[in-house]
């Protein structure tokens, strides 16, 4: 079950859930924030900011940049945009570009964190036109064992193929981000009415425009 909880309380929240001080903006978490590339794809193992941080990541933002984590096991809480949505593995979390959000793992979580420039999100859109508001706002699809088996093979060949360059390596990364993307797809629950908000979705409508006019 996803749960969403409006912060209102100030005495029972922590700092990271107060965002106090100036939140942040990084390029990956914990790195200074620089020009994103088109094509910047990025994986890698929950482990490897978590941990260090004691399995605390402190509210922060990133531009252009928007995430995909995959939890294969444990879980936590993720503080987006004054709301807090409990995870449990295995499932998705979806993190538009933008939004200022944190995280407080259980200890021991696994999984991979995906990070990818919004215009090529805007690119894979194209090739799946349904995923178009698949960042609209945070999410948490929950994924049932078989289907997170999936994307779990799907984010390791990721990952192998980001780590060296062979034939085939730009079409290798675009098919394992599109089978991520289409489990997230089958699996999310959408509203009543069948319809997604969020700022997302007039910005990516505007980044296919301009991928669509960049000559070749």
């Amino acid at each position: 079950m996803v749960m969403s909880v409006n912060f209102m309380d100030d005495s029972t929240r922590s700092d990271t859930e107060k965002g106090i001080g100036a939140t942040p903006t990084f390029y990956l978490y914990g790195e200074p924030h620089r020009s994103v590339e088109r094509g910047f794809v990025h994986v890698e193992s929950l482990d490897d900011r978590s941990r260090p941080s004691e399995w605390t990541i402190r509210s922060h933002s990133h531009d252009e940049l928007a995430h995909i984590f995959y939890l294969g096991a444990g879980g936590g809480e993720m503080l987006s945009d004054g709301n807090r949505l409990v995870c449990l593995a295995p499932c998705l979390l979806m993190v538009p570009a933008g939004t200022v959000h944190g995280f407080e793992w259980q200890e021991e979580t696994v999984g991979f964190v995906i990070t990818l420039a919004t215009r090529k999100f805007a690119e894979l859109t194209w090739l799946a036109p349904e995923a178009i508001d698949l960042l609209a706002e945070s999410a948490v699809i929950p994924l049932p064992v078989d289907e997170g088996e999936r994307v779990e093979r799907s984010a390791l060949e990721l990952m192998r193929e980001l780590s060296w360059s062979n034939i085939g390596h730009d079409a290798a990364v675009q098919a394992a981000l599109l089978t991520i993307l289409v489990s997230a797809l089958r699996q999310r629950v959408l509203p009543a009415n069948g319809q997604r908000k969020g700022r997302w979705l007039d910005l990516i409508a505007r980044l296919r425009e301009r991928v669509k006019n960049v000559p070749d």
